[in-house]
């Protein structure tokens, strides 16, 4: 049986990138009494900011919002044709409600995305927690 780990959302990214070096994938999410499963970094970003939708912390008043490394790239926006894509793959994820998810960054950034979105929307990063487990 996999040992799960879990990692808050406030912890470093270095964290993130040394459970990504150790083969750990993300299992679930845990929003405020919530758990929400997930299948991989893309999962994980799209069931955050799905909870922070359907909670009324984030409008479309709020876009675009920026990457965290990047001001002049965006992570969530109401224009996919704003989003840069290198292929169809990349492209930004419709998130139903007139908004779109650029997922077009590593795990790390993503991390750092939801963090900072979350800081945005007036929720402590350290009340979210992604569960990891050993990829088999």
């Amino acid at each position: 049986m996999a040992e799960i780990q879990c990692l808050r959302l406030s912890d470093p990214t270095t964290e993130v990138r040394a459970a990504r070096q150790e083969n750990l994938k993300p299992v679930c999410v845990h929003l405020q009494g919530q758990v929400v499963s997930a299948r991989n970094w893309i999962d994980v970003a799209r069931t955050i900011v799905h909870w922070l939708i359907d909670t009324g912390r984030l409008t479309e008043t709020q876009l675009p919002v920026p990457y965290a490394d990047n001001p002049r790239r965006f992570f969530i926006g109401s224009d996919p044709s704003r989003f840069y894509t290198r292929t169809d793959r990349d492209r930004a994820k419709d998130l139903g409600n007139g908004m779109f998810l650029n997922t077009q960054a590593g795990a790390e950034l993503l991390m750092d995305n939801c963090r900072l979105l979350l800081e945005k929307c007036g929720v402590a990063p350290e009340t979210v927690c992604v569960d990891w487990k050993r990829k088999l």
